[in-house]
């Protein structure tokens, strides 16, 4: 296994930080995304997102993909968390 050298503790938490910190942002983006497409799209939304990473697969944008599957994820957890959430308005 490989390891990541850096010069001394200090580096090394903030080195930490900043990955904790990059993602907490996404969290927080996805879980914002999420709110939004389960607005548009109600009890859809969690199909709709999944077609969205497919479609980026499918082209080859592995990062999208992997943006779109992590937000698929998020409205999954929002609707089990209040299934009222899918009623569109």
């Amino acid at each position: 296994m490989r390891t990541l050298k850096v010069g001394g503790r200090e580096e090394r938490d903030r080195w930490v930080a900043r990955i904790l910190k990059k993602s907490m942002i996404d969290t927080i983006e996805n879980r914002r995304a999420a709110k939004k497409f389960i607005e548009r799209f109600g009890e859809d939304a969690a199909r709709e997102a999944k077609i969205r990473a497919v479609e980026l697969r499918a082209a080859g944008d592995t990062e999208g993909h992997k943006n779109w599957m992590a937000i698929h994820g998020e409205i999954e957890s929002l609707l089990k968390e209040t299934p009222d959430a899918a009623t569109k308005q």
